[in-house]
C-alpha cells in the first residue's frame, strides 16, 4: 500500500545541507499496524510527513496503491491526502473556535464529504459517540479535558473514513487512564482494517504494534 524506495529528505541550513532522513526502504502493506520510534531528531516526524504527503521527499521513490506520488501538483496530493490519510496529533491541533461537533465535521466539509449537511452531522455525531463524547458536542475545546480533546482529534482524524491513520506521539500529553483509552480507540478501528502508522517514544505504545521500525539519525536502526 505504501512503498518507500531510498527515499531521503534534506533541508537547508545556512550555508550547508542537513540530511534529516535517509536513505530509507520502507513497505507498510493495508492493514498492518507500525510503531515508529526513536530518540527526538532522529527522523520519525520527518517520515509521517513524508507518508502523509504533508512534506515531500528530496529524493527517492514514494508509491501510494501502486501509483507514483512524486511531481504530482498541490491539488492532487491534498485531494490525494484528504481520501486516504487521517491524521492524529500529539498537541491535538482543534480550532479552538469551532465547537467539538464543528471540529469533526471540518475534513469533511474541506474534503466535501457527503453533499446533505445533515448527512455529514450525523456521522460526525456518530463518531462522537464512538469516542464517548457525544454529550460534548456543543463545547468548546477550552471546555475539554486534555485526554477528551485527544478523543475529539481522533474522531475528528477518522471523519473522511481514512484507509490510513498516521499518529504523530498520540498520547504524548496524556496521563496513562487517557492514554489506554486513546490505544483502545486506536487499537479498535484497527482492528476494523484501518492501517495505523503510529510515531511513539513509549515502549508500552509500541508494544501494541504489529511492525516495529526505529531510526537513529534518520536511518533504519532496527526493525
Amino acid at each position: 500500500m505504501i512503498e518507500l524506495t531510498d527515499v531521503t529528505r534534506d533541508y537547508p541550513m545556512r550555508r550547508r545541507t542537513v540530511r534529516a532522513l535517509g536513505p530509507l526502504s520502507l513497505r507498510v502493506g493495508r492493514g498492518e499496524f507500525w510503531a515508529i520510534q526513536g530518540r527526538s531528531g532522529s527522523g520519525k516526524s520527518t517520515l509521517l510527513n513524508l507518508i502523509g504527503l504533508l512534506d515531500e521527499a528530496t529524493a527517492g521513490e514514494y508509491r501510494l496503491e501502486g501509483t507514483p506520488v512524486t511531481g504530482l501538483s498541490d491539488t492532487q496530493k491534498s485531494r490525494l491526502r484528504a481520501r486516504t490519510f487521517g491524521f492524529l496529533f500529539q498537541s491535538f491541533r482543534l480550532v479552538q473556535g469551532k465547537t467539538v461537533l464543528e471540529n469533526v465535521l471540518l475534513p469533511m466539509e474541506i474534503a466535501r464529504l457527503e453533499a446533505d449537511p445533515r448527512a455529514r452531522e450525523e456521522r460526525a455525531l456518530h463518531l462522537l459517540e464512538q469516542v464517548g463524547l457525544a454529550d460534548r458536542a456543543a463545547h468548546l475545546p477550552a471546555e475539554l479535558s486534555g485526554g477528551e480533546a485527544q478523543r475529539v482529534a481522533f474522531a475528528r482524524a477518522l471523519a473522511n473514513g481514512p484507509q490510513v491513520l498516521l499518529a504523530d506521539e498520540p498520547t504524548g500529553n496524556l496521563d496513562p487512564i487517557n492514554r489506554d483509552r486513546v490505544l483502545g480507540l486506536i487499537h479498535a478501528f484497527h482492528s476494523q482494517g484501518t492501517t495505523v502508522v503510529l510515531v511513539t517514544h513509549d515502549p508500552e505504545v509500541a508494544r501494541g504494534a504489529q511492525r516495529h521500525l526505529r531510526l537513529e539519525r534518520g536511518q533504519v536502526a532496527e526493525g
